[in-house]
């Protein structure tokens, strides 16, 4: 595929510029989403950078304690250091972090739709061999040498199953979010189903370097332990709350 970008005299990793390609689309739709919640521009953006931040020192750090490209484990636990700190940035503003965290479920998945698609395109993340028309075939020694990825062999194109599974998920938020839902069920929603698809496509990864725990990935027991908690939250939410009274007015955040 095509693992780097030439932009003027830079030689660039094209996951690097898909991913921030991604943080770019995803700036306007998580302002536009704060709107609705009655969260300002400045704090939507803030818990962005906060989460950007955290989540690009977490992975730092991985690939400098390991020496190792930040596969699946890397990403998790970089998953986690974004939320906790989109928590604090929460806390430090005095705002509910439900309501900041349902304003950016819907970009989230279209973010993540859209650095799988970046994946696929550099080769990391890819899938078991297979026999199967659809298996994709890399080719390119810098998929090789930066990710490991088998060349000349048909693949399993794990990395488009998962921006398929994200790209259904953000059309079916976009279905739904004008719908009244209690504080955090859109983001539990988004979190229990993404889980569930990363679950299922973690079976026909390829890269082993991800780490795994018994039987499973380290990123499949994440995952585990995320949809249990967020379907129990979900289902908690909607039994105590069933409607949330149009008359409501929410309180606006700077």
């Amino acid at each position: 595929m095509y693992p780097s970008t030439q932009i003027g005299h830079l030689l660039l990793p094209t996951f690097s510029v898909v991913l921030w390609v991604a943080v770019i689309v995803m700036m306007p739709l998580s302002v536009l989403g704060g709107k609705t919640k009655g969260l300002s521009r400045e704090t939507v953006l803030g818990a962005l950078l906060a989460g950007v931040t955290g989540f690009a020192i977490s992975v730092w750090l991985f690939h400098a304690l390991l020496q190792r490209h930040a596969t699946g484990s890397g990403t998790v636990g970089g998953c986690f250091a974004a939320m906790a700190a989109v928590k604090a940035w929460a806390v430090c503003r005095r705002i509910p972090f439900l309501r900041l965290a349902d304003c950016l479920a819907r970009p989230l998945a279209l973010y993540i739709a859209i650095v799988r698609v970046g994946c696929f395109m550099a080769g990391c993340d890819f899938g078991e061999p297979t026999g199967h028309f659809w298996g994709v075939t890399f080719t390119s020694g810098l998929s090789l040498a930066w990710y490991g990825t088998p060349l000349g062999v048909p693949l399993h194109p794990t990395q488009l199953y998962e921006s398929a599974w994200c790209a259904a998920i953000f059309i079916w938020l976009s279905l739904v979010q004008h719908r009244p839902l209690p504080e955090g069920a859109r983001f539990s929603a988004f979190v229990a189903t993404y889980t569930f698809g990363r679950f299922i496509i973690e079976f026909l990864r390829g890269d082993a370097d991800r780490g795994f725990l018994g039987p499973l990935s380290v990123p499949q027991w994440f995952c585990i332990i995320a949809f249990i908690g967020m379907a129990l939250f979900h289902i908690r939410s909607l039994r105590f709350t069933r409607r949330v009274p149009a008359h409501r007015q929410t309180p606006t955040y700077r």
